[in-house]
């Protein structure tokens, strides 16, 4: 049973892996607007040098593997980056929604067990 369990714990590495590559070219190569484009259109911004200077603080210039090699380098070392609209860190935005996200994942985990259990009794009874 460990030996199975371990089997499934290291082919999850390449699954994961290979998850971010599609996730990460797909939603690249499927959105027509990055997200410079996207912030200076909102703000009326039409300067190409600022938008140059962007792209590279966000690591979003170059060829797209690339991208791909700077975004996961800096997710492995746990550095997500900051917030696009706050400015601040992405664990710190993750960690003050952390509690609601708790209450709404018990509640619905609460729904679910109440109304499950009954009806699988039910339906192994019928």
């Amino acid at each position: 049973m460990a030996k199975y369990v371990a089997q499934r714990l290291l082919l999850s590495i390449p699954t994961l892996i290979a998850l971010t590559i599609v996730v990460f070219f797909v939603v690249r190569v499927v959105i027509p607007i990055d997200a410079v484009d996207l912030r200076f259109a909102t703000a009326g911004v039409t300067d190409p040098e600022k938008a140059r200077e962007l792209r590279e603080q966000l690591g979003i210039s170059g060829p797209l593997p690339m991208q791909y090699v700077r975004w996961a380098g800096r997710l492995a070392t746990g550095d997500f980056g900051k917030s696009f609209y706050t400015g601040r860190s992405i664990v710190t935005e993750m960690g003050s929604r952390l509690p609601v996200s708790m209450e709404v994942g018990l509640g619905s985990l609460i729904i679910t067990v109440v109304l499950a259990i009954p009806i699988g009794i039910l339906a192994a009874v019928r």
